[in-house]
């Protein structure tokens, strides 16, 4: 009963002298892969998740269930406009303005990663940090919980990455994934990283079943850094930070994951009515009506009355860009080029003066009062008609269509 008690004591005592670690969230971005959802003056870490959260609010809500004090969380952002969003956005979470870190744009991930470490070694000490994109959706409950702490107690000792088991092609071709060595348990020992395999090596990693998705998510504590890349000021590639690393361990998780980078996977996470499999997200002065609508996410915004007919397996979204407002519709299947589209507005805003076409044909687009306040274009889409009209009272009526039959109201 003494020897019991003795190591009860002991326990504790090492308790006290870990601390809890510090989440430190890359807030950073350039808002071009859901364009025009996000873009350069609000990228989507700071878009809706859902109807009551944005991407950066759930991510700060999920760890904070896995155990994160919010005074503990620091937010990375590389500009002002995004430093007031995260300022607004993480009101009444429990977060605290002296952790939300702006820091120069010409850091990547990786190199937000470093810097944020020096911030927080200077005010927390040499503690476990873990690092995460703010712009994923996970699915919070136990599995990830569990993952979060294994992640952090293999970190003690090891940096240590979090990747998810994932049995879908299209997924491990679209994402960097790690080789692990074989073993038993959660932990293994990094071999290696494949970063978007071709179709056959994805189709043997699936077959070999050594591989996990690199979620992001990432731990170490500042003294565990190669010296190199200490205090950095410029660039950083995340696969040069990992390379330089003398062992790594990977916990595997086996929870919910999706990396959110077109409209596509964005209408995958959203919730869906049962029978079309139509999603809508709006503000709560923006509205949608749907007609005859089949598998399509619709997006608006307030002041805006969004209304669909006969649109299937397209993403329509309406949103203010630029002083303007832009309409998007999206063919689903193509959502990948709208990242280049983004690319283009960024460098010359006159790209979407009147209306684009990326892949499409005999579109069309009718105007009234509002002629020189839309932007309008078409990726991927065929025989879509727009039209845009400005109320008295200032509201926008925009109708999107395809020609076809209307069956039912969904």
């Amino acid at each position: 009963m003494e020897n019991t008690t003795k190591k009860t004591q002991e326990t504790k005592k090492d308790a006290k002298k870990a601390p809890a670690p510090v989440l430190s969230i890359i807030a950073g971005g350039n808002g071009t892969r859901l364009f025009p959802i996000s873009h350069g003056g609000c990228p989507k870490q700071f878009c809706r998740l859902n109807e009551t959260d944005t991407f950066i609010q759930d991510s700060i809500k999920r760890f904070m269930d896995s155990g994160f004090d919010a005074k503990r969380i620091v937010i990375v952002v590389t500009n002002d406009k995004q430093y007031e969003l995260a300022l607004e956005q993480t009101q009444g979470l429990g977060v605290i303005e002296p952790n939300i870190l702006l820091i120069p744009p010409c850091h990547d991930y990786a190199g937000a990663m470093t810097v944020s470490d020096d911030f927080i070694e200077e005010k927390f000490g040499d503690v476990v940090i873990v690092h995460t994109p703010a712009d994923q959706y996970v699915v919070r409950g136990e599995a990830f919980t569990s993952a979060v702490r294994t992640l952090c107690e293999s970190a003690t000792k090891t940096p240590s990455l979090l990747g998810v088991f994932k049995s879908d092609l299209n997924t491990v071709m679209g994402c960097g994934n790690i080789y692990f060595e074989d073993g038993d348990g959660a932990v293994r020992l990094v071999k290696g990283f494949e970063e978007k395999p071709p179709k056959e090596i994805a189709e043997q990693m699936l077959r070999e079943g050594n591989t996990v998705v690199n979620s992001g998510i990432c731990a170490w504590k500042p003294s565990q850094l190669p010296k190199k890349f200490r205090h950095i000021t410029g660039a950083l590639k995340t696969d040069e930070l990992m390379n330089e690393f003398k062992k790594l361990n990977v916990v595997i998780g086996q929870f919910p994951w999706y990396d959110c980078g077109t409209l596509d996977s964005y209408w995958a996470i959203s919730k869906k009515t049962p029978n079309h499999q139509n999603a809508s997200l709006h503000a709560n002065d923006g509205r949608v009506y749907r007609s005859n609508c089949l598998r399509s996410l619709f997006v608006t915004i307030d002041g805006v009355d969004l209304y669909a007919s006969n649109i299937n397996d397209t993403a329509v979204v309406v949103n203010q860009v630029a002083g303007k407002l832009a309409i998007c519709t999206v063919k689903k299947s193509s959502s990948q080029l709208v990242r280049d589209l983004a690319d283009d507005f960024e460098k010359s805003k006159s790209v979407l003066e009147h209306h684009f076409v990326l892949n499409g044909t005999n579109n069309r687009v009718a105007r009234t009062n509002c002629i020189e306040e839309i932007y309008c274009g078409f990726v991927g889409c065929d025989d879509i008609n727009v039209t845009a009209v400005k109320t008295l009272d200032g509201r926008y009526i925009i109708s999107v269509s395809r020609d076809a039959t209307p069956a039912s109201n969904n």
